[in-house]
This record gives C-alpha cells, sequence and structure tokens, in this order.
C-alpha cells in the first residue's frame, strides 16, 4: 500500500513539472490556479467587497468554478457542466452530463475538461459546450484533470490515474493507486503538501517521499495553499490552520462554525475560504483575523477562485457567488432637470442615483436654455457623494432681444458735404425763354421775305 501512494505522489509531481506552461496569472484556469495547486495569485483585492452577481443552478454546488477571459466553467450537481459570463453571470451555455459534476474544470487550448459521477472524463468546446468526446473509466470522476503537451491526467473512484490524448480521449496509459483517486497535493518548492483523512497534514520531499513533518488535527478534505513559506488548510475540526511551511509549527488558527472542506485561496494578503457553516469567510492572511464574511443559503464546500479583483465560489444552496470592489454609489440634482452624461454617455434625467467603481469620472448635464454644467470627481470604494447643482440661464444678447417698449433716442444722420451749386433764379430762366422765342420769330421772317423777293424776281 505505501508503495503505492507514494508512486502516485511521484506521479503528481510529473504532473505538475509537464504542467507549468499551463497557465496564465490573469486566469484561473484550473482547480488551486496552477498545476502545483498553490491556491496563490496575485490580483489586488479591495478591503471593501460586496455581491456583484449570483446564478442559481438546479442543485448543489461542490465544484470550485474555473475562469478564462470573461467565461466562468463551473459543475453542479444537476449534472450540468455551465458557462457563464464573468462580469455579468448570464449565462452562455450548459452540458449535460449523466451525474454528479463535483470536479472543477480545467480549460486549455478552446476546450473544457471534467469528470461527472457518471463515470466519464468529458471533453467540451469552451465556446459551445458541445461536447467534443467523452472517456470512461470504472467509477466516479470527482478529481479535478490536469492537462499538458497534449496529454490529460485525472484519478477516478475506481483507484486508478488515467492519462488520455487531450485531442481524442485515447486511452495512453493508466495507474492503479492503493485507494480513491480525488486528492490534490499542493507541490512548492521540491515539497510535497497534502492532508489525509488519517487526520494529519503531511509535508514530504517531493524527489525523495521522506517524510519531513506532519501536523495532527482532524480529517482533512481541503487542499493546502502554500505562499510565503505560510501552508493555510481547512479541516473538519471547524478550524482554517496556517502552519509554517518548512516546520509545521502552528501560526494561527481560525474557528467557524462547521467543518472545512473547501480549499483556501489566497492573495493580497487575504485568505478566502467556504465552511459547512454557510459561511464564506475573508480573513487576515498574516494574523488570520476575521475581516468579512458572507452567509449563503447552504453549506460552502466549493473552493474559491480570484481572477481581477472578484471571488467566485459555490454553494450548496445551487448558487454560484461573485463578489466584487464595492462600488460607490453617485447622487446627481440639478434645477431644473437636466439630462446627465457621465465620461460622454447618457446615464438619464436628475435626480439621478448611479452606482460606479472607483475612479475618476466626468459629470456633464444639460438643459436647453441653461449652460452647460461640466465637474470632474474622483470615486472611492463604497463612497456616497452628492452633486447638486442650480443651472444657470442663459440671458439673450441684445441683437436677439425682444424689442423694448421704451422708445430708443434718435441717432442723428451722418452729415455729407457736397460740392456747392448754385440753381438759376426765376427770372434768368424767363429771360431764357423770350431769347428763343425771339429766335424762332425772326427766322420765320427771314424766311418769308427770301421767298417773296424770289418772286418778284
Amino acid at each position: 500500500m505505501k508503495k503505492k501512494v507514494m508512486g502516485f505522489l511521484f506521479l503528481i509531481l510529473f504532473i505538475t513539472i509537464v504542467s507549468l506552461n499551463a497557465t496564465n496569472n490573469n486566469d484561473w484556469p484550473m482547480f488551486r490556479h496552477d498545476p502545483q495547486h498553490t491556491g496563490y495569485t496575485d490580483s489586488e483585492m479591495p478591503d471593501e467587497i460586496e455581491m456583484s452577481w449570483k446564478y442559481k443552478t438546479d442543485d448543489k454546488i461542490y465544484s470550485s468554478p474555473t475562469i478564462v477571459g470573461s467565461k466562468v466553467y463551473v459543475g453542479s450537481h444537476d449534472k450540468y457542466i455551465y458557462c457563464l459570463n464573468a462580469d455579468t453571470g448570464e449565462l452562455a451555455w450548459r452540458c449535460k452530463t449523466g451525474g454528479y459534476v463535483g470536479s472543477s474544470p480545467t480549460i486549455v487550448d478552446g476546450k473544457v475538461y471534467a469528470g461527472s459521477y457518471d463515470k466519464y472524463v468529458y471533453c467540451l468546446d469552451a465556446d459551445t459546450g458541445k461536447i467534443i468526446w467523452k472517456y470512461r473509466t470504472g467509477s466516479y470522476v470527482s478529481s479535478s484533470p490536469a492537462v499538458a503537451d497534449g496529454k490529460l491526467y485525472i484519478g477516478s473512484y475506481d483507484y486508478y490515474v488515467y492519462c488520455l490524448n487531450a485531442d481524442t480521449g485515447e486511452l495512453l496509459w493508466r495507474y492503479k493507486t492503493g485507494y480513491w483517486v480525488g486528492s490534490s497535493p499542493s507541490i512548492v518548492n521540491d515539497k510535497l503538501y497534502v492532508g489525509s483523512y488519517d487526520k494529519h497534514i503531511y509535508c514530504v520531499n517531493a524527489e525523495t517521499g521522506k517524510l519531513i513533518w506532519r501536523y495532527e488535527t482532524d480529517y482533512v478534505g481541503s487542499s493546502p495553499a502554500i505562499v510565503n513559506d505560510k501552508l493555510y488548510v481547512g479541516s473538519h475540526d471547524s478550524h482554517i490552520y496556517c502552519l509554517d511551511a518548512e516546520t509545521g509549527k502552528l501560526i494561527w488558527k481560525y474557528e467557524t462554525g462547521g467543518g472545512v472542506t473547501s480549499s483556501p485561496a489566497v492573495t493580497d494578503g487575504k485568505l478566502y475560504i467556504g465552511s459547512w457553516d454557510n459561511y464564506i469567510y475573508c480573513l487576515n492572511a498574516d494574523t488570520g483575523k476575521l475581516i468579512w464574511r458572507y452567509e449563503t443559503g447552504d453549506e460552502v464546500r466549493s473552493s474559491p477562485t480570484i481572477v481581477d479583483g472578484k471571488v467566485y465560489i459555490g454553494s450548496y444552496d445551487g448558487y454560484i457567488y461573485c463578489f466584487g470592489e464595492k462600488k460607490a454609489i453617485l447622487l446627481i440634482e440639478s434645477n431644473p432637470s437636466a439630462s446627465v452624461y457621465i465620461n460622454d454617455s447618457y446615464k438619464g434625467t436628475t435626480p439621478l442615483s448611479i452606482e460606479l467603481r472607483k475612479g475618476e469620472y466626468n459629470i456633464r448635464l444639460e438643459k436647453e436654455n441653461y449652460e452647460n454644467y461640466n465637474e470632474t470627481i474622483e470615486l472611492s470604494p463604497g463612497e456616497s457623494k452628492n452633486i447638486s447643482v442650480e443651472l444657470n440661464k442663459i440671458t439673450p444678447s441684445p441683437a436677439t432681444s425682444p424689442l423694448s417698449t421704451t422708445p430708443k433716442p434718435a441717432v442723428p444722420a451722418p452729415t455729407t458735404t457736397l460740392p456747392s451749386t448754385t440753381a438759376p433764379s426765376q427770372q434768368s430762366v424767363s429771360f431764357v425763354y423770350l431769347g428763343i422765342f425771339v429766335a424762332i420769330i425772326g427766322l420765320v421772317l427771314l424766311a418769308y421775305f427770301i421767298k417773296k423777293n424770289k418772286k418778284r424776281n
């Protein structure tokens, strides 16, 4: 038995080594984030947080969500594998299997890999959810797959670890262990950390299998997270433990109200984990002090996933939850009511109350015949801010104003000086006419005498 168990540990180490290139720090593409199963990411997390959305499946959720890009992948006891929008929680697709899906999906090269209690390992198209292939094992599959170099590795309750062709589902080999294969050890700095139902947490040399230390607690179904030489893990005794990863000595422990089989996720000095007391917890990773907790409708056995400042986790109440930074509340009022533009995007009319994430925003109010109002503000998480504005009416210019009832004073016409001319007098005009008349009479008499003289001759 011991030989088989150690052989399995060596196999897990092999899987880890060949899978080092399978992760992207911006995603959480597999159970426990990476092939070493550290449960750690360098994503920044806000101190104040609130539920962003939740999505209801038709049964309990034990599977832990995985995130790639803008998609969340998770299994449910309703026999479906789900794909949701990571920002809104809207359903993209779901694929029905023949049994419970407690396995946490692994996403590689546009494919979704997961196991089911119907004994099959599934490969789905990540965009559509259509089945590409499925492979039947000898028993339930709750183990979460590891995928690298075109090969898929997964355990089954039939005691075997399987290696399949990741593209076709063809069996390449299988290895028989001494018991069910559903555990997920963590490997950091050539040390393998794993919890056991023999009530111990173990640290062994990953090269030789030699025991380095062990710590006694209760049944341990939680997978350890290893961060900054500290080991974090849950136990059936209702406690979350923080141990020195080098020596196994207790640093702190925090008591919840129920067993803890959820596996912790750690980032930005904070630890996130679920408990059978229905709560999701956020603790200070250095001190174990409670930062916040959120009550769901049932036990929380799913393990949290952290991406882009958000926490995703499932509950036995059938919901997948997303928690994000607490939004600021901005109230905008104006007299008179006006149109509101935030960063040039129309949002409605005043009075307007709107939730916004932290950041800088340009606020513009517009009303016909009134001057526009502009202001740039900075919002912090959870802040409540009020903008109240008295809009200024536009004063019409004189050229376009209505006519006044008061007569305006007359403006003298400009004086133009023209060259001087002397108009003829009335007497001068009479003499001219008289002269013309005399001239005509003279011409008539002249013509008469000339004609008479011709007749005499």
